[in-house]
């Protein structure tokens, strides 16, 4: 990286452009050697760069005390098992019974508030596992590598042993 400039070293790194432009307008956002630094700066061997995340925006789903079942967590990520029947997301205005409003409960309860970006979503009435991302340095990483699959259980013999369903999908007239 010797001569190349901080800010394609950051996009290496993982940070988005959007993320790279919050944190160099933080007072000591990027640092280089402990020195707050430009992202034209010109990178030398032995250099240490420092990034301090911005704080994430406040939630605005209600937190509710909803069980919730936590296969995988570290630090930038979290696995949930989601069961059949509750959103991933509020889908309107009032929408109750959600899976964020469940971690944002849980968070709080933690003393830990975090924010909930789902890397992936499935439906009301799908069980399966939801992966999100617990900052925004995390979640577009998550999201290049995640992949989504769905397993479902037929009754009896369908008349064809493979087939393409090529239909729309989307929200029912006025739901």
């Amino acid at each position: 990286w010797q001569g190349r400039r901080l800010s394609d070293f950051l996009r290496a790194q993982g940070l988005t452009g959007g993320l790279i432009r919050s944190v160099k307008y933080l007072p000591g956002g990027i640092r280089a050697d402990g020195e707050t630094a430009h992202t034209d700066l010109r990178l030398q061997p032995g250099q240490q760069i420092e990034v301090t995340l911005p704080p994430e925006p406040e939630m605005s789903v209600p937190a509710e005390p909803i069980p919730l079942r936590i296969l995988y967590e570290d630090d930038f990520a979290v696995v949930l098992d989601k069961p059949a029947g509750i959103l991933v997301h509020p889908s309107a205005p009032g929408s109750r019974g959600t899976l964020a409003g469940g971690w944002r409960y849980l968070m709080e309860q933690r003393g830990t508030p975090c924010p909930f970006r789902p890397v992936n979503r499935i439906d009301k009435n799908t069980s399966g596992l939801v992966l999100a991302a617990k900052n925004g340095f995390a979640a577009p990483l998550l999201a290049e590598s995640a992949e989504k699959w769905y397993l479902a259980l037929v009754e009896g013999t369908p008349p064809e042993e493979k087939g393409v369903i090529d239909a729309p999908i989307g929200r029912a007239p006025g739901s």
